[in-house]
């Protein structure tokens, strides 16, 4: 993943508050980056 990337993602979630709660919730890094990656392949 690009930085480009990575920094469109961080935008967009940023952007939706309804996400950002949702990775702010997360219990632990992997829970964290499981929803990451579920975001991004939507």
């Amino acid at each position: 993943m690009s930085v480009e990337s990575v920094n469109q993602f961080y935008q967009e979630v940023m952007q939706e508050p309804a996400l950002l709660q949702q990775f702010q919730s997360a219990p632990d890094r992997e829970s964290l980056v499981n929803m990451a990656m579920e975001v991004g392949q939507q």
